[in-house]
């Protein structure tokens, strides 16, 4: 390189001619049809910004298994203004063990407003949204629909009273969000407590029903507590059903008018496992 530096000095060799540049595209001021030319237009893309992922929740991590869906975390200020509808509600903060996660939060009430559900899934679902616990599970015999006994892992909560730390840990969140009542969900949990002291050793019975009731009877008992509302309205008769707590009307009839399906789902198991079920 040193050599041909020299010759092209001195003249012994000509420079080597400077590389061919692209076409530049015509700057073109008129009309498309002042010329025949084509008029060129670049398009500026602008930077795509990253999505931030402190600001984002997947309900996978917290509520819903298998959802892959991510929705906006709440806001700091909604968190507090939620926590401050549950200090006026019961008359003190929640205490350390039944306080939600923002996360938490966050995703129950993309579950409410998505999904029309109130169901989360105490597998993950649980006190401090300590994600050690994550996909806990445990060995459990249940009655499939032709009515044999098997084995299977359950995942959730292994005893009662690990589903009571979750389930305080839900019922702050209704009540910081206004979805259900306190007394409402007492109920409910005073049902399962019940079915507990009957027979201590069907937990995984027990569980398996009380899984089915909030993620697949609540609906159902939603729509007709929406239908007879419908009715009600139109004949000019009176309705428990407030469109503005939904939730509350559904954790009624579930406690005090779902007789057979608590039939069908725990007293008919319970006589195969329980003396005198």
């Amino acid at each position: 390189q040193v050599l041909l530096s020299a010759r092209i000095v001195v003249g012994v060799t000509r420079a080597p001619a400077p590389p061919a540049q692209p076409p530049q595209p015509n700057t073109i001021t008129g009309t498309a049809a002042s010329t025949s030319q084509p008029i060129v237009v670049h398009a500026i893309m602008p930077p795509q910004e990253k999505e931030d992922q402190t600001q984002v929740v997947y309900l996978n991590d917290v509520v819903k298994q298998g959802c892959d869906i991510k929705v906006p975390r709440m806001t700091d200020e909604d968190f507090k203004a939620a926590r401050r509808v549950y200090k006026k509600a019961e008359g003190d903060w929640p205490a350390i063990a039944e306080s939600p996660t923002i996360e938490q939060a966050s995703a129950f009430l993309a579950l409410l407003i998505k999904f029309r559900n109130i169901a989360v899934d105490f597998a993950i679902f649980v006190p401090h949204g300590d994600r050690a616990l994550q996909r806990r599970h445990w060995t459990s015999r249940v009655m499939d629909s032709r009515g044999n006994w098997s084995y299977v892992q359950v995942y959730g909560p292994p005893n009662f009273m690990e589903w009571m730390a979750c389930w305080r840990v839900f019922t702050c969140l209704c009540i910081m969000l206004k979805v259900v009542s306190p007394g409402r969900l007492r109920r409910y949990a005073d049902k399962i407590a019940g079915y507990v002291n009957r027979a201590p050793d069907a937990w995984g019975v027990i569980y398996q029903a009380d899984v089915r009731t909030r993620n697949e009877h609540f609906p159902r008992i939603l729509e007709k507590a929406m239908e007879y509302h419908a009715k009600a309205l139109v004949n000019n008769r009176e309705s428990d059903y407030n469109p503005q707590q939904p939730w509350e009307e559904v954790f009624r009839r579930a406690v005090g008018e779902e007789d057979q399906w608590w039939f069908d789902t725990i007293e008919i198991p319970f006589q195969s496992i329980v003396p005198g079920g």
